[in-house]
């Protein structure tokens, strides 16, 4: 379905406001946990895509593969560093730093300097979840998915 309009103004008047959800699996659009618009991201731009012109959030495209799983991510082609607590691979655009996240449910900021976690446009099917790389000092997850109200950082990729 079409993402509720209201929304764009919301965001616009209210820069720092931050969507919590209610229970179970929200969506980043809302607080009502009916609403799950999977195409909200997308390897083509859309008014949602948090990146700027001539960039957008990485996608499974054109393989249907996630971007992150396909490099095959493990602990020594893409190492944590202690003092700079982040992750670096070249091949992904370099540094990778530890941001935390927002707590779906309180809007808290969780995990910094302690967990990078970095959103993809994918959902396993119809449910307010996407892909997304997760990683802490000595774990690391490039094939896992969280609710969408979790706020969490974007690498964003030249078009």
């Amino acid at each position: 379905g079409a993402a509720p309009a209201y929304n764009i103004a919301q965001a616009t008047e209210n820069p720092r406001a931050f969507i919590t959800a209610t229970t179970g699996l929200s969506d980043w659009i809302s607080s009502n946990n009916s609403i799950h618009i999977n195409q909200l991201w997308s390897d083509k731009k859309t008014v949602y895509d948090p990146c700027p012109d001539g960039w957008v959030t990485p996608s499974c495209e054109p393989l249907g593969l996630n971007p992150y799983a396909q490099q095959n991510l493990n602990n020594t082609i893409f190492p944590y560093t202690r003092s700079t607590r982040s992750r670096f691979m070249a091949a992904m655009g370099g540094l990778y730093p530890c941001g935390g996240y927002r707590d779906a449910a309180s809007g808290a900021i969780t995990n910094s300097s302690q967990s990078g976690c970095y959103w993809i446009t994918e959902s396993p099917g119809d449910t307010a979840s996407s892909y997304m790389l997760w990683f802490m000092e000595g774990n690391l997850s490039s094939t896992g998915t969280r609710p969408r109200a979790m706020g969490a950082s974007v690498r964003c990729r030249k078009v």
